[in-house]
């Protein structure tokens, strides 16, 4: 029997997390603004259908911001070619380590081809334009049946 739990700390971790987020969020809202305008709301809810881009002055933010996501894209996690690898820890034998070698590569093929069948690049872009923009980002990744394609958000 799961026994009940009091969550009440967590709760007020969170609440002080969220404060202490607070005096950077009008900061945030700004960049977003101007540097990332289709992006939309990060604290403020906006209509739908309103310019956003009226307080422009010229598109050099918007031109930098995409210009060093789409770089990290090409060097970090370039879409191309196969940007990451597995290989056996530490902790093992060289027979060990010679053995799995294989394995963990076939696994690595396999992954990516997952990600070259997915959205994984769109939305890795995505992520970056939060990264450039709000100094932090997040990928959300969906699980999916055996077969199919798998979803990132």
């Amino acid at each position: 029997m799961q026994e009940d739990r009091d969550y009440t700390h967590l709760l007020r971790r969170y609440d002080q997390a969220k404060e202490r987020r607070s005096v950077w969020e009008d900061t945030w809202q700004e960049c977003y603004d101007y540097s990332l305008p289709q992006r939309g709301n990060f604290t403020a809810s906006q209509m739908p259908g309103r310019i956003r881009t009226d307080r422009l002055y010229d598109g050099t933010a918007l031109d930098a911001v995409d210009q060093l996501a789409a770089s990290l894209l090409g060097h970090l996690t370039p879409p191309w070619t196969q940007w990451f690898g597995f290989k056996p820890g530490p902790d093992l034998s060289a027979a060990e380590a010679q053995t799995l070698a294989p394995v963990l590569e076939e696994s690595a093929k396999i992954i990516q081809a997952h990600f070259d069948h997915s959205n994984f690049c769109v939305e890795m872009h995505q992520c970056f334009l939060d990264l450039v923009v709000g100094g932090t980002a997040a990928l959300y990744f969906e699980e999916a049946e055996p077969g199919a394609f798998s979803a990132f958000k």
